[in-house]
Parts: C-alpha cells; structure tokens; sequence
C-alpha cells in the first residue's frame, strides 16, 4: 500500500508540474461509508464506516474549465456485527480505490452541481483474527476492478458528495468470494489554480 500512495503521489507531482497551473485542482474530502453487498448481509446487525478521497485534476482549456481528468486516492475503514447463520459475527475491512477519474462542472461558476466517475484497481483487505496470542484466520488482500460513479455540488470550493462504489467480488473471511460494495456520504474542498 505504500509503494502504491508513494507512486500516487509521485505521478500528482509530475502531473501538477507538468500542466498549465490555471488548469489544475486538487481535492479532498472525508465522510460515512456505508457498506453493502453479500459480505454485510447479516441478519440483524449494523454495518459502517468512514470514509477519506483525495484527487488530483486537470481541466481541460478547450472545454472552459468544466471537464477534467486525473487521478484519484480513494479509502473507506468498514466494519459490521450481527448474526449470520445462528452465529454473532464482527467484521472489519479496508477498501481502497487506486484509478483514473473524470469530473464534470455543469457550470463555470462559484457554485456548480457536478458529476465523476472514478475507474481503476481496487483492494479489499481483512485483518487477521487471533485468539490467545495465536491467528486463527489469516489476513486476506483480493484485488478487483473498480467503478465509483459520484453526484456532488460545489459551493466556492466547498463539495458535498454522494458516490457508489459499485459492489465487485473479492475474497473474505469466509474464504469465498463475496461481493463488497460502497455508498459514500462526504463533504470536502477543491482548491483551484486559476479556475
């Protein structure tokens, strides 16, 4: 994960100093994940988590700062308890999105709704359980592609957010595969250059 954020970061500098400076923003924002798919269907129980994205974009001059293209961070901590199958179950998660992502202003103002879509590798990691100082399941990584369309507004900078991450099939606790997905509910802030 680390070389992957190193690697993020490293292309977001290249990008920015490569790139007319009127043209870039770059984002940030944090919210509630609520999660769904197969891996969160218990019987009575809760499920949810916390939310943070990141995105680096540049507008393209031709479409007068509306459309932009670049790349994008985005990670959820989820967790969820219930009971599935006659047992009390408790489970935890990091989701990570490593992609592209396009964005479009509906207008060229201060306050303007907008629509993204983010494409590119996702990660699904569980945490390993232990008992007594010994593991008794291991940590699991699976890896799959991801689609986070996103419907949002900006007010002078200021985003509110809602985005799906579509639900895709990774390997669990259960050591099956079971789909995982997102709902994100976040508020952040675009800084501009020039726009």
């Amino acid at each position: 994960m680390k070389r992957i954020s190193l690697l993020l970061a490293f292309i977001s500098i290249l990008f920015i100093s490569n790139s007319k400076a009127q043209a870039i923003a770059v984002s940030g924002n944090l919210g509630w994940a609520q999660p769904n798919g197969k891996a969160f269907d218990y019987d009575d129980g809760w499920s949810g988590g916390l939310n943070y994205c990141v995105d680096v974009l540049y507008y393209i001059p031709k479409f007068e700062g509306k459309l932009g293209a670049g790349i994008v961070y985005n990670t959820s901590l989820i967790g969820g308890g219930g009971s599935s199958e006659g047992l009390f179950d408790v489970d935890l998660y990091t989701l990570n999105l490593y992609g592209l992502k396009g964005s479009y202003r509906f207008f060229n103002s201060k306050v303007t709704p907008y629509a993204a879509l983010s494409t590119g590798l996702t990660r699904l990691v569980t945490p390993e359980v232990s008992q007594d100082g010994e593991v008794i399941i291991e940590s699991e990584k699976s890896f799959s592609f991801g689609l986070l369309p996103e419907v949002g507004i900006e007010l002078a900078g200021l985003k509110l957010s809602v985005s799906y991450l579509v639900p895709m099939k990774y390997k669990t606790f259960a050591g099956e595969k079971q789909s995982v997905g997102i709902t994100q509910f976040t508020i952040g802030y675009r800084y501009k250059f020039g726009l």
